[in-house]
């Protein structure tokens, strides 16, 4: 390629959560690759990966790894622009290296003069004040930013970036299409789900507030409407093999009821891709989601749903959408009070339906918006 045809041709670099086998970042990742194509063919795209070659391979795309800085600095010598995001990467909950590292990708960007944009995240928490400032120091450098609910918006509001600077948009995954494909029909068949019964999809993953007493009283309850509405509960794993030894934990209690009591269990043991993953949903009649993207994936698709709430993330997202919530994990060793929130839940899907229908076309324009700055920035001299 000759150096003229190289400077017409727009290189996005794409920095996130990405290569961990976490299906919700995945299909962020899949999302903007789908996306970025559709609206900008020629655009050479690099992934900044932890499993680079999968990634690579996976999209069609080429991927480098996400801690070789001396690489990312030399593809930002000819890069267009920088995209970071989507998902949860500015928080200080459950590391102290996400703020340094996503932000240093940035500054990375704007030392070489590459233009930057933060896109779709979803902000905090950010429990440490000098986090706060470092976080408005360099957001306030970008060239674009979009972020997926107004509490994001707030939070940097409060770190210093005047609001002018950004826009709330939507989670990049809310205007992806499912992908209903022979291993979705195949997989719907060994779960051994009965066509005449509804079903139940369950999504938790691990987390320090979980003691056994909530789990038991979780899954008593669970189980016993289950049983009640004829319903198949489906396990699963968003972010493998973390969720998987607490779904299984999971499986044992509600099997453990008597035989008599005991509700039909499936566990989705094929890693699904997230357009594959989409349709699954689709078909369910609920979801119970604690993974954040559970809830999204669930949104898109329009399929009814009751957000677990363990980080502000979460209910962030509920309110925005009217999904109902549990306030907290701990919440759910009060049976009684669990108990009537699932059957209000139940008892209202139908209207929760309607309206995530009517909304779907405003969330996938929201979402859609991401992608309509990035087109006016590749643009820009």
């Amino acid at each position: 390629m000759s150096d003229a045809s190289r400077r017409l041709q727009p290189k996005i670099l794409l920095s996130g959560y990405y290569g961990f086998h976490n299906l919700g970042d995945e299909a962020i990742l899949v999302a903007l690759v789908q996306g970025i194509r559709a609206r900008l063919p020629d655009a050479e795209l690099v992934v900044l990966s932890q499993t680079p070659q999968q990634t690579a391979e996976r999209l069609g795309v080429r991927a480098i790894g996400r801690l070789a800085l001396p690489v990312i600095w030399r593809e930002l010598s000819d890069a267009t622009v920088l995209i970071s995001g989507g998902g949860s990467l500015l928080q200080d909950v459950t590391g102290l290296g996400s703020v340094p590292y996503y932000l240093g990708v940035m500054a990375l960007a704007r030392l070489r003069g590459v233009k930057a944009m933060m896109l779709g995240q979803g902000v905090g928490p950010l429990k440490r004040g000098f986090n706060r400032r470092i976080v408005g120091w360099v957001v306030n450098g970008l060239d674009a930013v979009t972020v997926r609910d107004e509490a994001s918006a707030v939070l940097l509001g409060d770190c210093g970036l005047a609001a002018n600077r950004l826009e709330v948009t939507a989670d990049p995954v809310l205007a992806m299409e499912p992908v209903d494909s022979e291993r979705v029909i195949a997989l719907w068949h060994d779960l051994d789900v009965n066509p005449a019964h509804p079903v139940i999809g369950v999504s938790l993953r691990p987390w320090v507030s979980w003691t056994e007493r909530q789990l038991k009283s979780f899954s008593a309850v669970l189980a016993q409407y289950a049983h009640q509405w004829q319903a198949t509960i489906v396990l699963i794993p968003f972010h493998r093999p973390d969720d998987e030894a607490l779904l299984e934990e999971l499986r044992i209690c509600l099997m453990a009821r008597p035989e008599g009591d005991r509700p039909r269990v499936s566990t989705v043991s094929v890693a699904l891709d997230p357009p594959e993953m989409l349709a699954l949903l689709k078909r369910m009649d609920l979801v119970i989601g604690m993974r954040l993207h559970a809830l999204i994936m669930a949104a898109a698709v329009q399929t009814p749903a009751l957000g677990l709430t363990y980080d502000p993330k979460v209910s962030a997202f509920c309110d925005a959408l009217g999904y109902p919530t549990v306030a907290s994990i701990e919440e759910l060793q009060d049976s009684e009070r669990f108990s009537g929130v699932l059957a209000e839940v139940w008892s209202q899907r139908d209207a929760q339906k309607h309206h995530l229908v009517n909304e779907a076309a405003c969330w996938s324009k929201q979402a859609a918006r991401n992608l309509d700055l990035l087109e006016e920035l590749v643009a820009r001299p």
